[in-house]
């Protein structure tokens, strides 16, 4: 017997296991390589072998039983997995009528049908809505997934590459003053193992990812004060304090200097100002560890042994280490002595070669070995003490100090990067300081703020005038020197680069003419051949125009005493250049509607909104024109030479003398289509134009043709031409003149630069 129900078990538990494959199997049929459905609408079976599409929501996956499929080139998706259950929005279906809603906009599709009406309006697309049984007997209704998306104001980017649909919400904020369209990345946060809902979204800004402060402190169960200039936050016994914009933040009352500060963006729709800080600094600097998914594009925040706890935490405990050296009684207390055992031999760099610090009567004492006052810029932020070595090196260790005995002096860090030193100082508030130079070393004195050098009993050599601060400045070489007066802030300069017109202009606050009449720039560079500095009384702004030989790439760098540019040609500076051309011009407006609509003005139009979308991004954007103005062919294709681009966009607009005939081309040439060294070439920029502005402009795609045109046979780069639609068509021609089809154009133009660069890096 008990053999028998032995057997029995094994039997049971092989019919379980065949059952749960044989289901397996069923369930995952539709993501095997090709599979089949009956559409009602052609009332046809298909075998679909076409691409499978998946579909993302902010970076992250949704989940479909069924994929996203082609048809005629535009993707579709079952709208109820994908936008109610994927985004949120709320949907009907009612016989063959789809009602999607996000209770503002609300769709009304038709099986069969085209025609879909927006809020009442009705507008056509390029492929109707289908319901499609598939081999299950499961009935699933697919409706065109870009259209309904962007009807909703969400972004829609398609990677054609993994064959995904990745959906964003449409992002606008205000940062000094600037409104901002994100177009970046959306980022997500997790904190144990559950996803953090927030109003506003974790963004990247200057490279560094930034998330709104209160919300997340409050999810990972934070103390947060906020004020207008300032946040603290406190978990269990650590606490941050942070100025708006300020480069150093205090832990526990210690200074930490940070790669990036935190900043106020200004909700445009709401008017609320959200501080958002970067998120791996601070979340670390409380204990947490975050991993992240590059995939997925989230953080997961996840709890240690030392969250809130500054007594476990690894960093904040090397900065608590006092180092402090055994030294005879003398009436002066040494408290540490750092050296560095090996000189520079770097040209025009010092060596900061020792470091002292001890204490006598009514004050304490930092001696600084290898260089002297004019090597330092001092400046306070927030209690800090920071002292700029610039072109100082040194071999020390990086190491901290910290002793809460000592009257004036609480804290010494000292950092070297790149052949630039930084000292930083924390010393009570109440206190002041005073430099004093000697033969042997540079001497910082600190006390009470009622001392001055006089009162103090120095136990070394008698003090000798100090140097003024900026005697001599020490300018980098090879830049274009531009000197400003002191206490100048040098961060409000701008520059514009007009390089049609070649010249650089560098714009500075207020009226700046007699200070350049005596203080000079200075130019090392053969090929400005000349500046002129005005004064505009209108904008209360002091203009220097550089004049150049040719279009320059340029650099910006700049400290309290200067501004200067580095200007070298386009392809040193920037490492992805394009060319956006806009058809026609001037004398030439191109072709010409039946009610005078010009094609040069729309071209224009649409290359002006792409250009627009460069601004936050790496990719460098010279235009052929800017204006209405008329460039031969010639100069057109030889553009690209000029500016060492990597490649070339000429946007026009078609028309035919049938009416009827409507849609998108895309032109490049064969006798230009040898591969760069990275491996682009102009029929495959042709294909990811082609394919993106098809699907944004929900249009007829008519194809990728090779086409003698002069501007993409005669160019040194891969060049494409591109026909946007047709105006003498009425329907593409509502399109063309909509500004909102014109920006969907720039934008898919825009997506397509970074695709291709994506796919297809320069190496530089």
């Amino acid at each position: 017997m008990r053999c028998k129900k032995y057997y029995s078990k094994i039997i049971t538990f092989l019919l379980i296991v065949v059952i749960f494959f044989s289901e397996f199997q069923t369930i995952n049929t539709v993501f095997a390589s090709e599979f089949s459905f009956y559409n009602h609408n052609t009332k046809s079976n298909t075998k679909y072998t076409g691409k499978q599409i998946s579909y993302f929501y902010n970076n992250k996956k949704i989940d479909l039983s069924y994929p996203g499929i082609l048809m005629s080139g535009t993707a579709l998706a079952d709208y109820e997995e994908l936008f109610v259950q994927g985004l949120g929005l709320s949907a009907q279906l009612d016989n063959k009528q789809i009602t999607i809603t996000d209770g503002e906009t609300k769709l009304v599709l038709t099986v069969g049908s085209k025609t879909v009406k927006v809020n009442e309006k009705s507008q056509k697309m390029s492929v109707a809505p289908a319901k499609l049984e598939f081999d299950d007997g499961t009935i699933k209704y697919y409706v065109p997934t870009r259209f309904v998306a962007e009807a909703f104001g969400y972004n829609y980017l398609w990677d054609s590459t993994n064959n995904e649909a990745r959906i964003t919400k449409t992002f606008r904020f205000v940062i000094n003053g600037k409104t901002i369209l994100y177009n970046d990345s959306l980022f997500s946060a997790s904190y144990l193992e559950e996803n953090i809902s927030l109003d506003t979204p974790i963004i990247r800004y200057k490279q560094t990812v930034y998330a709104p402060a209160k919300q997340l402190f409050h999810v990972l169960g934070c103390e947060y004060q906020e004020k207008p200039e300032s946040i603290s936050v406190t978990k269990d016994n650590i606490t941050l304090n942070m100025q708006l914009g300020s480069g150093f933040l205090s832990i526990n009352e210690l200074p930490f200097e940070m790669d990036a500060a935190p900043i106020c963006i200004t909700d445009p729709e709401t008017a609320e100002d959200i501080i958002y800080i970067p998120i791996e600094f601070y979340v670390n600097m409380l204990g947490y560890k975050l991993l992240y998914n590059e995939n997925t594009f989230n953080y997961n925040i996840q709890k240690t042994e030392y969250t809130g706890n500054h007594k476990l935490h690894p960093e904040l405990m090397m900065y608590y280490q006092v180092n402090k050296i055994p030294v005879d009684p003398t009436p002066v207390k040494t408290y540490f002595s750092w050296s560095s055992e090996e000189n520079t031999k770097i040209s025009g760099v010092k060596n900061l070669s020792k470091v002292n610090a001890y204490s006598i009567e009514n004050a304490d004492v930092l001696e600084l070995y290898g260089i002297t006052r004019d090597d330092v810029n001092d400046f306070i932020d927030s209690r800090i003490l920071v002292l700029e070595l610039p072109n100082v090196i040194t071999n020390m260790d990086t190491k901290f100090y910290a002793d809460f005995d000592v009257p004036h002096i609480n804290y010494v860090l000292l950092t070297t990067i790149n052949n630039n030193s930084k000292m930083f100082i924390m010393a009570p508030i109440e206190d002041c300081w005073e430099f004093e130079e000697t033969e042997e070393c540079l001497r910082i004195y600190f006390m009470s703020a009622d001392l001055s050098l006089e009162d103090i009993k120095i136990y070394k050599e008698e003090p000798v005038a100090v140097k003024q601060l900026n005697q001599e400045v020490q300018y980098p070489d090879n830049h274009l020197i531009i000197p400003v007066p002191e206490g100048f802030d040098t961060s409000k300069i701008k520059v514009q680069d007009n390089y049609l017109d070649l010249n650089l202009e560098i714009i500075l606050p207020g009226n700046l003419v007699d200070f350049y009449n005596r203080n000079a720039l200075a130019n090392p560079y053969d090929f400005v051949k000349n500046t002129e500095i005005v004064y505009n009384d209108k904008t209360n702004q002091t203009i220097i125009t550089c004049y150049t030989e040719d279009i320059c790439g340029y650099e910006e760098l700049y400290d309290d005493k200067f501004f200067a540019l580095y200007l070298d040609k386009p392809s040193n500076i920037y490492n992805k250049i394009i060319v956006l051309d806009a058809g026609h011009g001037g004398k030439d407006p191109g072709a010409v509607s039946e009610n005078n609509l010009y094609e040069k003005n729309v071209t224009l139009k649409i290359i002006n909104y792409t250009n627009e979308l460069f601004n936050n991004c790496d990719i460098k954007v010279y235009c052929t024109r800017t204006t209405d103005k008329y460039i031969t062919l010639q100069d057109r294709a030889g553009f690209a030479k000029k500016v060492n681009a990597d490649m070339f966009i000429s946007l026009h607009l078609n028309s035919s003398e049938y009416k009827s005939a409507q849609g998108t081309e895309v032109y490049y040439c064969k006798a230009n289509n040898a591969a760069t060294k990275y491996g682009l070439t102009s029929n495959k920029m042709a294909k990811i134009l082609a394919n993106n502005l098809y699907v944004a402009m929900d249009t007829k795609l008519r194809g990728v043709i090779n086409n003698d045109y002069y501007v993409v046979k005669y160019n040194s780069v891969p060049a494409v031409l591109i026909e946007l639609g047709f105006m003498s068509n009425s329907e593409d021609r509502a399109k063309l003149v909509d500004k909102l089809y014109q920006q969907k154009a720039a934008k898919a133009i825009y997506e397509s630069v970074i695709e291709i660069f994506s796919a297809y890096p320069t190496g530089r």
